[in-house]
C-alpha cells in the first residue's frame, strides 16, 4: 500500500458518501412534499462516532456528507427548500446513540435519520424510530443483524457477509489456502467469522485459526501469538478503525508474515498514517466506486 493507495481510499469513502447522497436527495424530496410542515429547512439528523473505535474512517465519511449537502443547497435545496444536517458525537456508544436520537426528532425536527454509524448503535435506535414512523437511511455498517426485519431502515451499502465472500474468492485465487482470523468481540467479528466459515470450504480455504478479542483488548497480544503459531498464509483481521490499528500493529509484533487482510470499516488511511510502511501490500476491502472512474455506471 503505498501512499496513493492510501489517498485513494479517503477519497473513495467520500465519494460513496457523495453516492449515497443522490438517493438521499431523493428520499428528501418524497418527505418535502408528505410533510405537515411544507416550509422551511428539511432537517436531517445523524449520530455518528466521531471520538470512538471507528472516528477516523467516520470523519472521511461526513465530510463527503457535509460536501454533498452544501452543493445539494448551492443548486437550490430539495424542492425549493435547503437541507440542514444536525450530527451530534456518540463516540460508539449505543446507548449515546439513542439519546441523541431522540433529541434530533423531538427537539430539532428531524424528518429522517441518516448514515447512522455502528451496528449497535443502529440497532439501539430502530425501536424507537419504528414507532416514531422516522426513516433511517442507510448505517455505516454492514452488520448481518441490520438486513432482516428492519422496515424503517433502507441501505446502500454492501453488508461485511458480502465483503467476506468477496475477499475470501480473491485469497483462494491468488493461491492461499490456509487463513486464519482475528476477531473484535463486536457485530463486525461475529458476522465474518460466520461467512467464511460458510464460504471457506467452496473457495478451498481451510481456516487454521479463530482468535477473539475481547472488548478491553486484555487478550490481544496472546490472540496475535496464537495466530503466528498457526502458520497461516493470510490474516483477516475483523475490526472497526481504532482497533484494527491495534491489531495491526500485535499481528506485526508477533512476527505474522502471512498476507493481511480487512474489511472497508478499517481505514486504510489511518493505518497509513499509524503504522507506515509497516501496512505494505494489506488488503482492504471497498464498498464504494472508485471515484475517478470517469465511465458511466
Amino acid at each position: 500500500m503505498n501512499r496513493m493507495q492510501t489517498l485513494g481510499t479517503t477519497v473513495r469513502q467520500q465519494a460513496g458518501s457523495i453516492s449515497s447522497g443522490w438517493l438521499l436527495a431523493l428520499a428528501l424530496s418524497a418527505l418535502s412534499l408528505t410533510s405537515a410542515h411544507a416550509q422551511g429547512a428539511i432537517v436531517v439528523g445523524q449520530s455518528c462516532d466521531l471520538s470512538g473505535a471507528s472516528a477516523s474512517r467516520v470523519k472521511e465519511y461526513t465530510r463527503g456528507v457535509d460536501a454533498f449537502i452544501d452543493r445539494l443547497n448551492a443548486q437550490g435545496g430539495v424542492n425549493g427548500r435547503p437541507v440542514k444536517l444536525v450530527r451530534y458525537d456518540d463516540a460508539f456508544v449505543p446507548e449515546k446513540t439513542l439519546e441523541n436520537t431522540k433529541r434530533l426528532v423531538e427537539q430539532d425536527g428531524a424528518l429522517l435519520l441518516f448514515g447512522m454509524g455502528s451496528a449497535p448503535g443502529t440497532a439501539a435506535i430502530l425501536p424507537y424510530a419504528a414507532e416514531k414512523k422516522i426513516p433511517v437511511f442507510g448505517s455505516l455498517s454492514g452488520a448481518t443483524g441490520l438486513r432482516k426485519g428492519q422496515p424503517m431502515l433502507v441501505h446502500f451499502r454492501a453488508s461485511f457477509v458480502d465483503e467476506v465472500n468477496r475477499l475470501a474468492m480473491h485469497l483462494s485465487t491468488i493461491g492461499i489456502r490456509k487463513i486464519a482470523v482475528l476477531a473484535a468481540d463486536l457485530p463486525i467479528g461475529k458476522d465474518g467469522i460466520a461467512a467464511l466459515e460458510n464460504v471457506a470450504k467452496g473457495r478451498g480455504l481451510d481456516v487454521v485459526k479463530i482468535a477473539r478479542v475481547s472488548a478491553d483488548m486484555k487478550n490481544l497480544d496472546e490472540s496475535a501469538a496464537a495466530i503466528a503459531a498457526a502458520q497461516p498464509q493470510a490474516v483477516l483481521i475483523l475490526a472497526p478503525a481504532g482497533p484494527g490499528i491495534k491489531f495491526t500493529e500485535a499481528l506485526k509484533k508477533a512476527r505474522v508474515t502471512g498476507q493481511l487482510a480487512g474489511l472497508s470499516v478499517m481505514s486504510s488511511d489511518s493505518l497509513y498514517k499509524a503504522l507506515g510502511e509497516q501496512v505494505q501490500g494489506m488488503i482492504i476491502t471497498q464498498v464504494v466506486p472508485f471515484p475517478w472512474n470517469t465511465k458511466a455506471c
